[in-house]
């Protein structure tokens, strides 16, 4: 029962490696180091080792002390990676098999190979000019429609350009008419928020540059208030404001 109990709570880490609250984080923890010392208390093998392979290749061993077994180890492995698969080992022996491990990989995509294709959302942000003067008013377009037939808040985010001043009577309009709940304004974006239903969401709003930039605007995002995985990416523009 211990050994299904501590399963369970190893396999509900959030995606940061946590246990969503700090509360429930630090109880689970407790219950961690409580039961690594009772395994110790009862092992005579005074021999605990950690090894770390990575595609079959030892990156780094460990021999871990009472104490060094509740502090971390932190191992950059990338000179073992590659850009295929990877394989990454944990290898234990003695009382140190009762160990955690937690893995973060770091990447990115060109945004010239990215591909806006989503299985959730139909997401399009237009812009009338990207070349303009210096108060030149840009035009924002933005339709979003869900692909899968489902009711509920969505965030989207629509970037801008650097030193933007967003036209705040555009974006009342559009909430005004009923095309979204709520917005935020923001530096490098505006915020909206809204309830999706079957006609989709179409508005526009306006804004002006205020200095001469030669920069791209921030990726725009649209994706579920209560699932992030379900989204849609459109790359950023590049504006010449002269």
């Amino acid at each position: 029962m211990i050994s299904r109990g501590t399963m369970f709570l190893l396999k509900n880490k959030d995606r940061y490696g946590v246990w969503y609250s700090t509360q429930t984080t630090v109880n689970v923890l407790d219950t961690v180091i409580t039961l690594q010392k009772l395994q110790t208390s009862n092992s005579k093998d005074e021999k605990r080792k950690i090894e770390i392979f990575v595609n079959g290749a030892k990156a780094q061993g460990f021999e871990v002390s009472d104490e060094g077994l509740q502090n971390p180890f932190i191992l950059d492995v990338s000179a073992f990676t590659n850009q295929s698969n990877n394989r990454v080992e944990v290898r234990t022996s003695g009382s140190a098999g009762f160990t955690m491990a937690q893995i973060v990989s770091v990447f990115y995509v060109d945004w010239k190979t990215a591909k806006n294709d989503s299985d959730y959302f139909d997401f399009k942000v237009e812009f009338d000019k990207t070349n303009a003067k210096i108060g030149e008013e840009i035009v924002c377009k933005v339709g979003i429609e869900r692909k899968i037939n489902r009711y509920g808040m969505v965030l989207a985010e629509i970037g801008i350009p650097p030193g933007a001043d967003v036209d705040r009577a555009s974006l009342e309009n559009a909430k005004a008419i009923g095309e979204f709940s709520s917005y935020d304004i923001l530096p490098d974006k505006v915020l909206i928020y809204f309830w999706s239903n079957s006609k989709g969401l179409n508005f526009s709003f306006k804004f002006k540059p205020r200095y001469g930039i030669i920069a791209q605007n921030a990726p725009s995002i649209v994706y579920d208030y209560y699932n992030e995985e379900a989204k849609a990416t459109i790359a950023p523009r590049k504006f010449n404001i002269k």
